[in-house]
């Protein structure tokens, strides 16, 4: 549950933050790129809110191996990671020096602490999924209900030729475009010119063909997702104003000034014969009637077609801003996937640190030297350190590599300290595991068709069904003991 609320702050935050960016360029912006281009780029925080922040944290893992696994061959620092080809006699350890520690963040670390409450996490996930039903379930129940008064007294308009559907409706104060996978167009029922006619269509159509009710609806999910959150409704508003202004540079991009003059007195008559209402969701209308009026005439006086030198650097941009934004996610998620997500890239769990999720160690190196409280899951092709004053409260099942070694503890009421699986290799070189219990067979450790070679360590105080210290089961199991001591441990069923 955890890695839920981890993965949604983390998401508002990214999209909180590329959002400002974009605002606080918007004075410069706004003197060089089209609003066309500002209202675009509402779409990169967006997609930031819903999850490219994740997306992002994810592809830097499957890429990052073959940038960084593949210098093995270089200079090496002391504390060691197992080969995959372990043996029961020999292993050895690789951790090149640019994969340093990662150090949680004090904000993480905070976050941490907090779920760790026990009664938490789930009140947390309840309220926000009430949050998004109810703020979901207000939108639909308003937009069905309006869009159902909308076209019960519309009928068609007969007077203009269109792609798609034009009615008129005494319900309807401004133009406006509605509706998804069948779109229709509404107007007031006023007086029309002919050119007053064209303008009209001129400005709905360019919302049919951009989509802008399916972004509109993009925008709304988010704000649904992140309700909690002001900047999904600051964002809400950014792609309102600019969808309006947007749409009105693509209609006068062409207009002479007499036309762009004709153009604005619709806009005009509009407002006059409108009445005040409030915003309509997923609609896209012509005339908003609000103060936003003056500044959309303004701006379409001052239209002019965008060079392609502009085109590039508005381009350039974007993917700076999007880079930011990436920057940015792996950054906040690299100190937080290691929480109930599994771990793919070389990772360090400092001292400092407490873990209150389970974890999966798959492909990748786990150093630990903090605290998991949770099973940890070594995958074939993933190895566990666990040294220092590193702890495990819960099991440990290995599938690949896991090394024991200082005063590393291993322990767990209610469950057995490690499993080692069919190709699983266990070194223990010290550490202790001590206290776990289990109503079967294993309660220290149980090698199922594993490798177990000890070192050094104790495995101490365990209970079990069968074999409280050390079991073994299976036909192709390997269990070697150089020295270390296994002892004080109980079956209660021998």
């Amino acid at each position: 549950m955890s890695s839920i609320i981890f993965f949604l702050l983390t998401t508002s935050g990214v999209g909180a933050i590329v959002l400002c960016i974009v605002i606080a360029l918007q004075p410069a912006t706004s003197k060089v790129f089209s609003k066309t281009w500002h209202y675009y780029m509402g779409l990169v925080p967006a997609a930031f809110f819903l999850g490219g922040a994740g997306i992002v944290n994810m592809m830097v893992g499957f890429v990052q191996p073959f940038f960084s696994l593949r210098e093995l061959s270089g200079t090496y620092v002391g504390t060691t990671v197992m080969s995959t080809h372990i043996s029961a006699e020999t292993y050895y350890a690789i951790v090149p020096v640019e994969l340093s520690a990662i150090a949680p963040m004090g904000w993480v670390r905070g976050i941490s602490g907090f779920m760790a409450i026990p009664a938490i996490m789930p009140v947390l996930i309840l309220i926000w999924t009430m949050g998004v039903f109810l703020f979901a379930a207000i939108n639909i129940v308003r937009y069905r209900s309006y869009r159902c008064a909308l076209m019960l007294h519309a009928y068609p308009c007969t007077s203009v030729e269109s792609p798609i559907r034009v009615l008129i409706s005494k319900k309807v104060a401004t133009p406006m475009i509605i509706g998804f996978v069948h779109p229709v167009i509404l107007l007031p029922e006023v007086e029309y010119c002919p050119k007053e006619l064209e303008m009209i269509l001129a400005h709905e159509l360019v919302h049919f063909r951009r989509k802008d009710t399916w972004l509109k609806l993009i925008i709304l999910v988010v704000n649904a997702v992140h309700w909690f959150n002001p900047a999904a409704y600051m964002l809400a508003r950014y792609m309102n104003d600019l969808c309006e202004l947007s749409c009105d540079e693509v209609v006068v991009m062409e207009m002479d000034a007499k036309r762009r003059k004709v153009y604005g007195e619709t806009i005009l008559y509009m407002l006059h014969h409108g009445i005040m209402q409030r915003s309509v969701v997923c609609a896209s209308a012509l005339c908003d009637p609000s103060k936003d009026i003056k500044r959309r005439l303004t701006e379409m006086v001052n239209v002019r077609k965008t060079k392609k030198i502009m085109v590039a650097l508005s381009l350039a941009l974007a993917l700076l801003i999007s880079g930011v934004g990436s920057v940015v996610a792996y950054g906040l998620m690299l100190n937080t996937d290691i929480d109930g997500i599994t771990i793919s890239s070389p990772t360090i769990i400092p001292a400092d640190y407490v873990i209150n999720d389970n974890i999966v160690v798959e492909g990748s190196i786990l150093h630990l030297y903090g605290q998991v409280n949770g099973t940890i899951t070594i995958g074939q092709s993933g190895s566990l350190i666990i040294s220092g004053s590193g702890q495990v409260n819960g099991m440990v099942i290995v599938n690949g590599n896991l090394y024991l070694s200082e005063n590393g503890l291993i322990t767990g009421e209610g469950t057995r300290g490690v499993v080692v699986n069919h190709d699983g290799v266990f070194v223990m070189n010290g550490g202790y595991i001590r206290g776990n219990s289990y109503a079967g067979y294993g309660g220290g450790v149980l090698i199922d068709d594993g490798k177990f070679t000890m070192y050094d360590g104790y495995i101490v105080e365990n209970t079990a069904r069968y074999g409280g210290g050390v079991a073994v089961r299976g036909t192709e199991h390997n269990f070697t003991i150089h020295g270390g001591q296994i002892a004080n441990n109980a079956a209660f069923d021998i």
